[in-house]
Formats: structure tokens, C-alpha cells, sequence
């Protein structure tokens, strides 16, 4: 293999790992070894005495947008010969490739209160670093559930509550977990498009990242769509004062708004 891909390649997919699968997905010889290492990773979530999930749902999500849909069934037939039923069915729903009764034992769970309230404490105190994955597979989880039940009421607030937690850790965890909250509120928003909060919290991500344009750009178009906004005119013309050749703009926003 060109790329150095392992078995524990498939914990976190990177970018490269993304276009290695999808070039090598072509080659026989190539996908009988992705293949092969995708059920050691698979059978080693299974040998923990709680396996997460979240990774098998997620990396199902993941592979079904890369892995060629004419070796999707290869894919399916391979992962339900070598892991274990339970492990095969929770990556199987992630991929969209369970049947039957089966398919209806592996619906998208909710995730409990307990588990919320877990990765805010956690939030609070460890690096962004090290819950990254953890607060990308609670999100599909969530988006996933929505969107197999249609009951999405807990969902914009939940991620704000997420997005909202990892804008107020310290720098540099702040900015390195800024644009995932981008990410995030987006998702969100598709739900719940005329939700302010959410606005906001968007709007700050891109201040953590320094990007002051595009945080200006997103609080006048929330003002825009929704009047009267009070976050929004507020944040802005905080935003305002800080220039000095700007601050009659901010006047201006005050008379206007």
C-alpha cells in the first residue's frame, strides 16, 4: 500500500485516509486488505467491555460516503461474516445496510441525559483534543436519531449547549474547537433556521478564529432575517467599538435597529 494506513486508521479518518480509501477502493488487491483491516478494527471495539457505539455508527456514516457503491455489498457481506452480530449491526445501521428485524433493533438511539451531562463537565475540564471524536460521534448520533425519527425538539438546543461549552474553554482549545462548532450549529440551524441563539453562537465561533468579517457578516444577516434581534445588534456593535474609524456604525446600528 502507497498510503500508510493501519487498522487503527479507521479510529479517526483523516483527510488523506479519506482519498487513500476511495483510490484504493478501485484496486481488488487493495480492498480485500481494507477489508481485512477494517474487521481486525471492528473486532477490536468488539473485545472492550463496553464498546462505543457512537464509533461503529459513525464510521458506518463515514464509509458510506466514500466506499463505491458498487462494492457496498462486499463491504456488507465481509463486516457480517468476520464481527461480531452486535458489533456488524450497529456499523451496518450506520452504513444504511440493515434488513428486516435487525435493521429495527439497530434504530439510532438518543442520547441520555447522563451522557450529556457527562461530556459538559468533561468540557469544562479536559482538552479539546481529547473529545473531539467524542463530541463528533455524540452530534451524528443526535442528527442521526432526528433524522430517523423526525422528532428533532432536543437537538438545537443540545448542540448549542455542546458548541456553547467548547467557545468558553481556555485558548488554544477555543479556536482549535471552533470550527467543529461551525459545523455543528450549521447542522443545527437546518432544523431550527430562525433560532437566534444559534445565530450567535455561530457568530462567535468565527471570532475565536479571528475571522472577524465573517462574524459580521453572519450577525447582519441575523439581524436582517430575524428583527428585532437583541443578541445579534449587541454582539455587532460590540464588535463595531472595537474599531475606531467604525464606531458611527455601530450609532448608526443602534438608530436602526
Amino acid at each position: 500500500m502507497e498510503h500508510d494506513f493501519t487498522m487503527m486508521s479507521f479510529a479517526r479518518l483523516k483527510d488523506a485516509d479519506v482519498g487513500y480509501v476511495q483510490r484504493a477502493t478501485g484496486d481488488r488487491e487493495e480492498r480485500v486488505q481494507l477489508l481485512r483491516m477494517l474487521n481486525e478494527y471492528l473486532r477490536f471495539l468488539g473485545e472492550g467491555d463496553n464498546p462505543e457505539d457512537e464509533k461503529l455508527f459513525v464510521l458506518g456514516q463515514e464509509l458510506k460516503t466514500i466506499w463505491p457503491h458498487e462494492f457496498r455489498q462486499e463491504l456488507v457481506n465481509s463486516v457480517r461474516k468476520h464481527a461480531h452480530a452486535s458489533i456488524a449491526e450497529i456499523f451496518l445501521a450506520g452504513l444504511g445496510a440493515m434488513e428486516g428485524p435487525a435493521k429495527e433493533s439497530a434504530k439510532p438511539r438518543l442520547p441520555s441525559k447522563q451522557e450529556f451531562d457527562s461530556l459538559i463537565s468533561r468540557l469544562k475540564t479536559d482538552s479539546f483534543s481529547s473529545l473531539e471524536s467524542t463530541v463528533r460521534g455524540f452530534w451524528k448520533r443526535h442528527v442521526a436519531y432526528a433524522e430517523h425519527s423526525g422528532d428533532a425538539h432536543l437537538l438545537p438546543y443540545v448542540l448549542g449547549r455542546i458548541s456553547d461549552a467548547i467557545l468558553k474553554m481556555e485558548s488554544p482549545d477555543q479556536s482549535e474547537g471552533a470550527g467543529l462548532v461551525r459545523e455543528i450549529v450549521l447542522s443545527a440551524l437546518r432544523w431550527e433556521p430562525w433560532n437566534k441563539y444559534l445565530w450567535n453562537v455561530w457568530a462567535r465561533a468565527y471570532l475565536a478564529e479571528h475571522a472577524v468579517g465573517a462574524a459580521e457578516d453572519v450577525l447582519w444577516e441575523a439581524i436582517r432575517r430575524m428583527p428585532p434581534n437583541e443578541h445579534a445588534r449587541t454582539r455587532l456593535i460590540g464588535l463595531l467599538e472595537r474599531f475606531k474609524d467604525r464606531q458611527w456604525e455601530a450609532l448608526e446600528s443602534v438608530r436602526k435597529h
